[in-house]
């Protein structure tokens, strides 16, 4: 039994505490600084999102909102890399059965069963 609990302990301390859904060398080296490394700490995993599907899903919604307007730009790149960074963040959140922090530039939300958090940048 006491076996047991400390082989759960130790393999607690392993999981990481936080999931980079980003290959950005400079995300990485932005979390360094601020003491988060690469591994115990920090694993860097893209996101299983198919962004192609989902930059479909945005511009079908903004040529609806924006009917009236012929500008090729209506969707703000703000927005979508907002929309992006959120989707990016649940897809791979989803992916994980165990809790899961995940960084995104988008607002902070709890989803229902309270697996993972969205964090804002601000935030971190």
């Amino acid at each position: 039994s006491s076996n047991n609990n400390s082989s759960n302990s130790s393999s607690n301390n392993h999981k990481p505490r936080l999931i980079l859904a980003s290959q950005s060398p400079r995300r990485r080296e932005i979390l360094a600084m601020m003491g988060l490394t690469e591994g115990r700490e920090l694993l860097v995993e893209p996101s299983p999102l198919d962004k192609s599907k989902l930059q479909a899903e945005l511009q079908t919604a903004s040529n609806v909102s924006n009917n009236n307007n012929n500008d090729d730009h209506r969707l703000s790149p703000i927005k979508y890399n907002l929309r992006l960074a959120q989707a990016k963040t649940e897809a791979l959140a989803e992916a994980h059965s165990r809790n899961t922090t995940a960084t995104t530039t988008g607002t902070r939300t709890d989803n229902s069963n309270g697996n993972y958090v969205v964090l804002t940048n601000r935030q971190l």
